[in-house]
């Protein structure tokens, strides 16, 4: 009993060096990531450690399993049943997670590469007339996929007025927002604009959140309330 009871200590400490290794190695390489480039793009980051925390969680199924194999064939036949069936899930669980990883559902971009669109000015002159300044002051270029007027898309059939909402400049549609570069575009429509599905208005007063939406699949939104 004395040996089985050290031999089960002696597995436990292997265990937790086994951890503190594997989360170290995954985990510290990931955080320098992070401060190099300051995080930029949230969904980014979540992709990343979200690939990292599966590695992490196979990392320490496989020091599990190793100590499991090892201590079991010190123990009697009906235990060592026991652990097989353990090391059979556990493999089941670490087959998973790798394909997770492997086969994402979703395209992996490492950190490295990145868009952000930050608004610089924003202004509003009737009626109306908002002109956007921004810039993109990530890692790699994108485009101008769209444009909405409170989860609208600016060029959608619904809108009828005077001036159905229209962009120019840098906000019009493909238009490439390279990296460092000054961005300018603006966004016109009338007071009498409506939105037929749903009967909102453009009148005084009303906060218009205005979104821009990229090839790279972000969102970036501002908003300026009617004067």
């Amino acid at each position: 009993m004395k040996s089985n009871t050290a031999d089960d200590k002696r597995a436990e400490r292997y265990l937790i060096v086994a951890a503190i290794i594997a989360l170290v190695t995954l985990y510290v390489p990931a955080m320098i990531i992070g401060a190099l480039y300051g995080w930029n793009d949230w969904s980014l980051e979540v992709e990343y450690l979200q690939n990292v925390m599966r590695m992490a969680v196979i990392a320490f199924l496989i020091a599990i399993a190793i100590v499991i194999d090892v201590s079991r064939k010190k123990e009697p036949r009906t235990r060592q049943e026991g652990h097989a069936l353990a090391e059979v899930i556990i493999i089941t669980v670490i087959i998973i997670h790798s394909l997770v990883i492997v086969v994402p559902t979703s395209p992996y971009i490492p950190p490295s590469h990145f868009e952000k669109i930050e608004f610089k000015d924003v202004s509003i002159a009737h009626t109306y007339t908002v002109t956007i300044n921004f810039t993109n002051t990530g890692a790699t270029s994108t485009s101008i996929a769209s444009v909405l007027l409170n989860g609208i898309p600016y060029n959608d059939s619904g809108w009828v007025g005077t001036v159905k909402p229209a962009v120019t400049g840098d906000l019009t549609l493909n238009s490439v927002i390279a990296v460092g570069a000054s961005n300018t575009g603006t966004i016109t429509f009338s007071d009498d604009c409506i939105y037929i599905p749903s009967g909102y208005r453009f009148t005084a007063g009303v906060i218009v959140r205005i979104t821009i939406h990229t090839t790279g699949g972000k969102d970036y939104e501002t908003s300026v309330t009617l004067p």
